[in-house]
């Protein structure tokens, strides 16, 4: 029996000067897929079925304790999908258990690239070195494979190399791998330290620059770290300074596009204080403003403002009075304790759940700013953001309506999404496009059938495009929805659940 522990990972994501938050989430991407065909194992089932991260947690160990004797591979997929949900609820040191587990009884590359993220987030004495020996075998076997599945093990032993006091070793090893794709905000952080360390203040400088103006300087290790590169390159303006330069450009552009719109900023704190910030629309269409619907619209973390221009419009001239929120660590809404996306690297669990808490609150300052009707509002999800917009579909009855855009859901967070909209009874509106059905089509259908079906639709685009970008690609689709969202709006969803239908395409 695995136990669970109790102690969260404190708030500030790096603990020291030097310490990781980590690529897990892109790991996560490129190691457990969400498959169109969803695989029929009993792993699989539980984690479509379980109705919380708790209750996955306690199956997983159940199944993989009875598997383990005669079933090694289906044990080691328990275990594995047993660390992942352990991981994102800030566990690691259950996390890292259960990848060792699944390791010694699969010994697949994700749980490798899984256990590897998980010690260098932990960080505790030890972790380095045991990745260093642990990603070893896997260098060296890895002769035949693409660059592009190589980066990753060299990056993470990069990484590795420099916690474990061998700054040389780590420059050498990212320089290698520095020209390939996915050069996330902290793995160009990381890069730096050793790049620094090893005397190309330069280099560190242009790595470090993008991440300070992305954090609005609420990176306290980046902003170090770029000061100390820039005295050593004898910089006469201040990095600081710079960087303001570079942030105000970036706002002056950004508030020509929603003021554009008819919109404005607004800032308002979320349920735990932290400070957000938000773009508002208002409805501009022939529906009296007095009366006018809401709309909450969680934006994903690596979407533009220009990406949503298409739907804000849409609302807008429907009626709809929108407010737009950029997610935690994007945009105005950072801190030192949240300045990046990267920055939910363990916390998902709680993170994801205090993004639909903060759609309250949103929709409060969306109503001090322009009349709107509380009572009857859509909340949008987009990608990533699908998980929040289900939960906050079951905490606030005043939602009425979702739209589910390209749903990008992790595997450990489905049969709890599916719970969410199964409790909710909110007709949802799932909009997806052909570049999603190699890893959402039938994690969708299944969502589609969990919560209220009768009222809800599948749209399949036809354009290319992926996301909110697809409303942009496809003028068909949003007339579709807003004709589907009139009805949506007009009376509540049913208190009790429905027998299974065949899924119906809008």
């Amino acid at each position: 029996m695995m136990r669970e522990q109790t102690k969260e990972q404190p708030g500030r994501w790096r603990r020291g000067a030097v310490t990781l938050a980590g690529a897990a989430a892109l790991a996560a991407l490129l190691a457990t897929p969400t498959l169109a065909a969803i695989p029929a194992t009993p792993t699989q089932a539980i984690l479509s079925r379980a109705v919380s991260a708790a209750s996955l947690r306690a199956q997983l160990d159940s199944l993989a304790n009875a598997e383990a004797a005669h079933n090694p591979n289906s044990a080691g997929e328990a275990r594995y999908y047993q660390g992942e949900s352990f991981s994102r609820a800030g566990l690691l040191d259950s996390a890292i258990a259960a990848y060792q587990s699944a390791l010694s009884l699969r010994n697949s590359r994700e749980e490798l690239l899984a256990l590897t993220d998980a010690r260098l987030l932990r960080e505790a004495p030890g972790d380095a070195a045991a990745v260093l020996r642990e990603l070893a075998p896997a260098i060296a076997e890895a002769g035949s494979e693409t660059a592009y599945t190589l980066v990753w093990l060299e990056r993470r032993m990069a990484w590795a190399h420099f916690l474990a006091g061998h700054a040389d070793s780590a420059a050498a090893m990212f320089q290698a791998a520095e020209d390939m794709p996915g050069l996330r905000w902290e793995w160009r952080y990381r890069m730096a330290l050793p790049t620094l360390a090893t005397g190309d203040a330069r280099k560190a400088y242009d790595l470090l620059f993008p991440v300070a103006v992305a954090s609005r300087k609420q990176d306290p290790d980046v902003m170090q770290q770029l000061e100390a590169a820039a005295a050593k390159l004898g910089e006469r303006v201040p990095p600081g300074a710079r960087v303001d330069a570079e942030i105000h450009g970036r706002d002056a552009r950004a508030q020509r596009l929603f003021e554009s719109w008819g919109g404005r900023r607004v800032l308002f704190p979320g349920t735990d204080g932290f400070r957000l910030t938000g773009i508002v629309v208002p409805a501009g269409g022939a529906t009296s403003p007095a009366r006018a619907p809401g709309a909450v619209v969680l934006m994903a973390p690596s979407d533009t403002l220009a990406a949503y221009d298409s739907l804000v419009i849409a609302l807008r001239g429907h009626g709809v009075s929108t407010i737009l929120v950029p997610a935690r660590g994007t945009d105005w809404s950072v801190s030192p304790a949240c300045p990046l996306p990267d920055a939910w690297e363990g916390r998902e669990e709680k993170l994801e759940r205090q993004c639909a808490l903060d759609v309250r609150p949103a929709l409060r300052q969306l109503a001090a700013t322009t009349p709107v009707d509380t009572t009857r509002i859509l909340v949008v999800g987009t990608t990533s953001t699908c998980v929040s917009a289900a939960q906050a579909a079951r905490l606030d009855r005043s939602v009425r309506a979702l739209l589910l855009v390209s749903p990008l859901i992790p595997a450990v967070d489905r049969g709890p999404m599916c719970a969410d909209l199964g409790a909710s009874r909110v007709p949802a509106f799932f909009q997806i496009a052909p570049e999603d059905f190699d890893f959402s089509y039938e994690v969708t259908d299944l969502l589609y059938q969990a919560g209220n079906h009768a009222a809800s639709r599948v749209v399949e685009g036809t354009q290319a495009g992926h996301g909110v970008a697809q409303l942009r690609s496809d003028s068909t689709l949003l007339p579709r929805f807003l004709l589907w969202l009139d009805d949506a709006l007009k009376s509540r969803p049913p208190a009790r659940a429905t027998p299974p239908a065949a899924r119906r395409k809008g």
